[in-house]
Order: structure tokens, then C-alpha cells, then sequence
């Protein structure tokens, strides 16, 4: 034990008086002398036991752990005309996790559904383009490819975005989606939560879906 003379800073000690710690306190002890810190309160005369300064115990911090029995599900509705399909996806993606709750617990699944419409009317990033029944075409819908594999060999398939946004419109923002959630059993069952149409109207009536937070939609 190491024997020295602690200067008044707060710490209800008599300046002075000769204070014994160990090699730990000592550093802390130190380091709040120097830097004026006290973030560490010392209690007076009843946490000095024989001339040892005794720091208050400090409990871990305490968070909450959502369980499966008790999550409860809302439903959001977005409009996805527009949109860009990354930006859109990564908000899409961050509530299908349950990230934008206080009660965000990486293994259950806190996440919300989401229903999305219009998603015929998405858009990719890029110079505009002409095009016959999409408004906002870009040249980006031509370069951007999706890729499959018909299980045979040689079966390697690109398909453009232009090519899927003819054949399933909903797939494009559906893949964006998949890709950002975590690629297990629980990203599936997020993605389940995930419902795309392409017109106005959806069959989620009955679950009463509220507008999409304003704070979450992209910029």
C-alpha cells in the first residue's frame, strides 16, 4: 500500500491527511486531481474507513431485453413513387429490424411491418431518360444487372433492372431490402414482415398501417 497527501478536491478529505489505495485508485485518484474530474463522487466521513478513500459503487447500466412473448408489431404504409431504391431500402430495412425502437434487441425480432406501395415507381440514381411508361427512367436501370443461377451448368442469367421493372416490378426494391437485412433465420423472418404492391391500394385494412414516420423517410 502506498502512503501520500491527497489535496482537497471534493473528496471530503482533510488536506493533508495521509491516504492509502492501491495502484488502480492511485491512476484514478490521480487523474481526477489533475484534470478536475469528478464524475466519481466520494461520499464524507462515512466512506473513509482507516484513512482509505473507498470510491461509491456504481452499479452496471441497466438496459432492456425485449423478449417474443411481448414484442408487439405496428404497421407502417410508405409510398414508394419516386423514391430512390437504395435510400428507400435502407429505412425500409432499418424499421423491419426494429433499429428506430428504444426496445431494439439484436436476437428477437422487434421490427415493424411495412407495406409498401406503387413500387412500380421507384427509381435508380442517374441521368434521366426517356422512357415510354416510367417517369423518372434513368440510364443507371440499364447498367444496373441482378444475377441467378439456373442450378445447370452454363446457367449463369443477368437480367437489368429495366428488364425486372418490365417483368416483376415489386422484385427490385424486394431484393435492396434482402440484402441489408442479417442473412439467417431471423432475416427471414423480418423479410416476411415486408408487404409490396405496385398500386395504391393494399389488402392490410384490418391492420389499420399508420403513414410511415416522417423522420425515417429518405431525404
Amino acid at each position: 500500500m502506498a502512503e501520500s497527501r491527497v489535496r482537497r478536491v471534493g473528496l471530503g478529505v482533510d488536506a493533508g491527511c495521509p491516504v492509502r489505495y492501491s495502484g488502480v485508485l492511485a491512476r484514478l485518484l490521480a487523474l481526477m486531481v489533475h484534470s478536475q474530474v469528478d464524475s466519481l463522487h466520494f461520499s464524507n466521513r462515512s466512506l473513509i474507513e482507516g484513512n482509505t478513500v473507498s470510491p461509491v459503487p456504481i452499479g452496471p447500466a441497466r438496459s432492456t431485453m425485449a423478449r417474443n412473448e411481448t414484442v408487439t408489431h405496428n404497421w407502417f404504409v410508405v409510398d414508394a413513387g419516386g423514391h430512390i431504391v437504395g435510400r428507400l431500402a435502407t429505412q425500409i430495412a432499418t424499421v423491419l429490424m426494429g433499429k428506430h425502437r428504444p426496445d431494439y434487441t439484436p436476437h428477437v425480432d422487434t421490427g415493424d411491418y411495412v407495406v409498401v406501395l406503387n413500387a412500380h415507381r421507384v427509381r435508380f440514381s442517374g441521368k434521366s431518360m426517356a422512357h415510354q411508361s416510367h417517369p423518372q427512367f434513368t440510364k443507371k436501370m440499364l447498367r444496373k444487372t441482378y444475377e441467378r443461377y439456373t442450378g445447370y451448368p452454363s446457367g449463369r442469367k443477368l437480367t437489368t433492372a429495366a428488364e425486372v421493372l418490365e417483368r416483376a416490378p415489386e422484385r427490385i426494391l424486394h431484393e435492396a431490402v434482402r440484402r441489408m437485412l442479417p442473412k439467417n433465420k431471423l432475416g427471414r423472418k423480418m423479410l416476411d414482415k415486408l408487404k409490396i404492391y405496385c398500386g395504391d391500394e393494399h389488402p392490410h385494412q384490418a391492420q389499420n398501417p399508420q403513414p410511415f414516420p416522417e423522420y425515417l423517410l429518405p431525404g
